[in-house]
């Protein structure tokens, strides 16, 4: 019975204790960007490109050990994947000092529909759920 109860209070802890709890905490957006070379301007003058970012605060600072993040199309090709340790992120500069998370996927379609799925894991190396949101 002890057992049982042990458990369970360590499932409810684990569930309470979630970096992010859903894909409100996710904020994808546009922005235009300038044609810097001929190859810009061959590939990307006709309007339909922007470059996509994913942007959010990772909420459990004290846990948190990794973030995997996919970026793809709604029909499911994958334009971006990668894992990120917490010195990597800092490193890259996509982690602030407020624990804001921002990563430029690039130039794609503005005519076409994107999901991006981000997965958090704690030092420990257990992983939250995944959360998607969709463009």
């Amino acid at each position: 019975m002890k057992r049982t109860l042990l458990i369970l209070l360590l499932s409810l802890i684990g569930v309470s204790t979630y970096a992010q709890s859903d894909s409100t905490d996710l904020n994808l957006y546009t922005a235009s960007f300038v044609l810097e070379t001929e190859m810009d301007t061959m590939m990307y003058a006709d309007g339909n490109f922007e470059n996509h970012f994913l942007e959010f605060t990772i909420s459990d600072t004290t846990n948190f050990g990794t973030v995997a993040i996919e970026f793809s199309t709604n029909a499911g090709q994958i334009m971006y994947r990668n894992t990120f340790t917490l010195a990597e992120l800092q490193s890259e500069n996509i982690l602030d000092s407020n624990w804001l998370l921002t990563i430029d996927f690039g130039k794609f379609d503005l005519n076409e529909l994107y999901k991006v799925v981000i997965v958090i894991g704690n030092y420990a190396g257990v992983l939250d759920p995944s959360i998607s949101k969709n463009y």
